[in-house]
């Protein structure tokens, strides 16, 4: 799936986000949006993924415009977003996380899930309540419940904030393979 952005804005009272954003996301490729804190990276990341509404613009998709009522819809249409703070429960188990957000009893079960786990957090735990574990966890744990919907991109936002060299270089390696296998991975950074 390719997605493009066509003189996309976004414009607070106080401040403008972006400002005619024209750029192209093609299926099959790691994308990299680098930019300083404040720069409209986040926010490109909320409105394709159905977070946040444009002020004007367009988004296409396969061509064809596009808009996203919120971020179920663009789930609907195989777009997933992983957040630098992602939105866990605190007060459950990174099972159950899973579990809602997925909408399904046990989905942590299944075959599909654990080849998922295996591949991108081994040695993540998933029965500790949220509130007693690290950012890389946190990371992990949403990182899962995005890959585990049908999706064709992927959208990482801040991804290596929490992770140490070794996890950076393995979360990499399995974008790559994401990639090859027709994913369209969207990577947001401040750091290079």
């Amino acid at each position: 799936m390719d997605i493009e952005t066509v003189d996309l804005c976004k414009i607070y009272p106080l401040k403008t986000a972006l400002n005619n954003a024209n750029i192209k996301f093609v299926a099959k490729k790691i994308h990299g949006l680098l930019g300083e804190n404040g720069a409209g990276k986040s926010t490109l990341a909320a409105i394709l993924s159905g977070n946040l509404k444009a002020t004007s613009g367009k988004v296409l998709i396969d061509g064809k415009e596009k808009y996203f009522e919120n971020p179920s819809d663009a789930i609907k249409n195989g777009i997933v977003i992983v957040k630098q703070s992602p939105l866990l429960a605190e007060e459950i188990s990174g099972e159950q996380n899973i579990e809602i957000s997925c909408n399904k009893k046990n989905i942590c079960k299944s075959k599909d899930f654990i080849e998922l786990k295996k591949t991108w957090a081994p040695l993540l735990k998933l029965k500790p309540l949220v509130k007693n574990i690290g950012g890389n966890e946190r990371f992990y744990i949403s990182l899962l419940q995005a890959l585990i919907k049908k999706h064709e991109v992927l959208i990482l936002d801040e991804p290596s904030a929490f992770l140490d060299l070794q996890e950076r270089e393995k979360l990499y390696k399995n974008l790559r393979a994401e990639a090859d296998k027709g994913g369209n991975i969207i990577v947001i950074t401040h750091s290079k």
